[in-house]
C-alpha cells in the first residue's frame, strides 16, 4: 500500500470523527415513573443469608479442627511437617495446623471483602474441610491407642 493509499484511508475513516455533531440527549424519565420507582420498595431477599452461612461454616470449621487436634495429640504422625523430633503430634504439630486453619479462615476474609459474591463458595470450601478434618478425628478415635491416650489425658 503506497503511502497516498495510507493517507486516504485514513482520512475516510477519520472524517466521521472529526464533525462537530452534537451528541443526542438521553431520553428523559416521566415525572410519574420516577416518582413510581422512589415509592416502590426494592425486592424482599435476605442479602445476609449467605454471609450468616459462611460464619457458621467458620465455626463449623474450627470445631472439627479442634477435634482433630484433640484426637491426634500424643499420636505417631505421619505427617513429616507436623512430627515433633521423637515423630509424634505435640505441640510443634498443632501450631501448624492451627495456623493453616486460622490462615484459610483470614484469607477468607479478606477475598470475600472484596467479593463478596463469592461467600457460598468459601462456605462450601469449609464445609468440606469440616468433613476432612471430622474423618480424620474419627479414624483417630478408632485407633485403640489414641482413644485410650485421650481418655487418659482427661
Amino acid at each position: 500500500m503506497t503511502r497516498r493509499t495510507q493517507l486516504a484511508l485514513a482520512l475516510l475513516f477519520a472524517a466521521p470523527l472529526m464533525r462537530a455533531e452534537s451528541k443526542p440527549e438521553p431520553p428523559a424519565l416521566s415525572p410519574e415513573l420516577l416518582a413510581r420507582l422512589r415509592s416502590e420498595a426494592p425486592p424482599s431477599r435476605d442479602i445476609h443469608r449467605p454471609h450468616r452461612m459462611w460464619k457458621a461454616s467458620l465455626a463449623v470449621m474450627a470445631a472439627a479442627s479442634a477435634a482433630d487436634l484433640l484426637t491426634s495429640m500424643g499420636k505417631r504422625e505421619r505427617n513429616p511437617l507436623l512430627q515433633s523430633a521423637a515423630g509424634r503430634f505435640r505441640a510443634r504439630g498443632m501450631a501448624i495446623k492451627s495456623a493453616i486453619t486460622g490462615g484459610a479462615s483470614a484469607s477468607q476474609m479478606f477475598l470475600l471483602r472484596k467479593n463478596p459474591e463469592a461467600t457460598p463458595y468459601a462456605a462450601a470450601a469449609n464445609f468440606a474441610l469440616s468433613g476432612l478434618f471430622t474423618s480424620v478425628a474419627v479414624h483417630n478415635l478408632s485407633n485403640p491407642r489414641a482413644a485410650s491416650a485421650l481418655v487418659a489425658a482427661k
